[in-house]
């Protein structure tokens, strides 16, 4: 999609899907953003209309990102930044990081690079190039996807468990994720990309319709079955025994990905 115009911050939906209106609103250098993309509930199709619009910003440069304080878990969100629009959050890091957690097969950056052109509202540059040249490892996205679907399910049963932390609305989010995770992990195991962003849109459904009071047993006897046969199909997607007699060949084939992204840059 082409950038738009800088807008007011108050824009309307069609602008809030430009870069120009994105780089506008969080008050960035607009030559040193190389790469906008639309993240979340947007993206999957399951927000409302109060829902919040979230963004992933790369930026030119390398380091840890544009500062701010990093997340848990190794500073993987690099800096949440607000803009003028209340209802506007953008995940901002350097040029480094995007290709650091690219080569992580990290959960967010993998559902950037694999959304529909519409959704990368710019993406160029070395952003791009990393993009076109990145090749799926199934044994990286199945250690990935399993931890980050393990801590999601964790989260869900304490929000909903613990009384000092209980969040209904977080709990089925978080329940929510730790599918649509794996889903989204076994599509790319099979098929090398994210060809349904909403594959699991009628589990969000359900979630919604259980009642506020409902305990995390009733959840946990509705859906552990569910969720282990779901990290059943990713393993047998994914074998290790398989992994370890091609790792020589990937390796060669990301060298291969690697010189070729160096050849296009020096040109």
């Amino acid at each position: 999609m082409e950038d738009g115009a800088a807008v007011a911050a108050d824009g309307k939906e069609e602008e809030r899907m430009t870069a120009g209106w994105v780089v506008a609103n969080f008050g960035l250098e607009d030559a040193a953003v190389l790469a906008v993309y639309l993240y979340g509930s947007r993206v999957y199709g399951t927000h409302g209309p109060a829902s919040d619009w979230d963004y992933v910003i790369v930026v030119e440069g390398g380091g840890e990102g544009q500062g701010g304080e990093e997340g848990r878990g190794g500073g993987e969100v690099e800096a949440t930044i607000q803009g003028a629009a209340s209802d506007a959050d953008a995940t901002v890091m350097s040029m480094t990081r995007f290709a650091q957690m690219l080569d992580q097969h990290s959960a967010p950056i993998l559902e950037c690079v694999f959304l529909p052109p519409h959704m990368k509202l710019r993406e160029r540059g070395p952003a791009a190039l990393a993009a076109a040249a990145f090749v799926v490892s199934p044994q990286r996205v199945r250690e990935a996807a399993s931890f980050r679907a393990g801590h999601s399910w964790s989260k869900a049963r304490k929000k909903l468990e613990v009384a000092a932390d209980r969040n209904v609305r977080v709990a089925k989010k978080s329940l929510f994720h730790s599918f649509r995770i794996l889903d989204f992990a076994l599509q790319m195991a099979t098929e090398g990309k994210i060809s349904r962003f909403d594959a699991m849109n009628e589990l969000w459904r359900e979630l919604e319709a259980f009642p506020d009071d409902t305990p995390w047993e009733t959840y946990k006897q509705r859906y552990q079955k569910r969720w282990n046969a779901l990290k059943s199909q990713l393993r047998a997607a994914c074998p290790k025994e398989e992994w370890r007699e091609a790792k020589k060949d990937l390796h060669a084939e990301h060298d291969n990905v690697r010189r070729q992204k160096e050849e296009l840059q020096q040109q």
